[in-house]
């Protein structure tokens, strides 16, 4: 009777050994991710208020509409998108309106589309777009401004203003220069 505990202590102890045995290999899982290119959309064209002058400082408006920013870089370089606009000109004989009569309000909303950075921490502004240096409409730092923001400008976005010493009558054109580059504005 001895042998057979015997034979059944030690089978019962190499099966609880091999119940409580566990394998573990690894697999290792790899993903190619390239960036894509910085987009910028802005409108085709914008059309000002009609005004008839009356001898004294005036403002038309304009509005813009949107832009959508997508940056799909993947790099977090962060980006800049700044205006800026030839003088207004008349074009029937190239008369041009003085610097610093046309003035771009900031953005009034930032939203970001699904899965993208925080759209507050976007940083919008406004100024003179027919100035030197023109304006950084929108700002995203190091770290921010991934994936797709959908910029919204109010009413009246576009101001003009006119003097009645520079201000001909007939009918005037200017093109606005909209660019994105990498990188937050220095």
């Amino acid at each position: 009777m001895k042998k057979v505990v015997t034979a059944l202590s030690v089978f019962a102890l190499s099966f609880g050994v091999f119940a409580n045995a566990s394998f573990a290999s690894d697999t290792t899982g790899t993903a190619e991710v390239t960036g894509g290119t910085l987009n910028l959309e802005v409108p085709a064209s914008v059309t000002f208020d009609g005004i008839e002058l009356d001898g004294t400082i005036q403002t038309t408006f304009a509005d813009l509409g949107a832009l959508k920013v997508v940056d799909p870089t993947g790099t977090g370089n962060g980006w800049n998108v700044s205006a800026t606009a030839l003088p207004l000109t008349r074009t029937t004989d190239g008369h041009s309106l003085p610097a610093n009569s046309l003035v771009l309000s900031a953005p009034v909303e930032v939203t970001a589309e699904a899965g993208s950075s925080d759209a507050t921490i976007l940083t919008p502004d406004s100024g003179n777009l027919d100035s030197e240096f023109g304006v950084s409409v929108l700002d995203a730092k190091v770290g921010q401004g991934l994936g797709t923001f959908n910029t919204t400008f109010g009413a009246n976005a576009l101001t003009l203003t006119l003097s009645p010493d520079t201000a001909f009558a007939g009918q005037y054109e200017t093109t606005i220069t909209w660019n994105l580059t990498q990188g937050p504005k220095e």
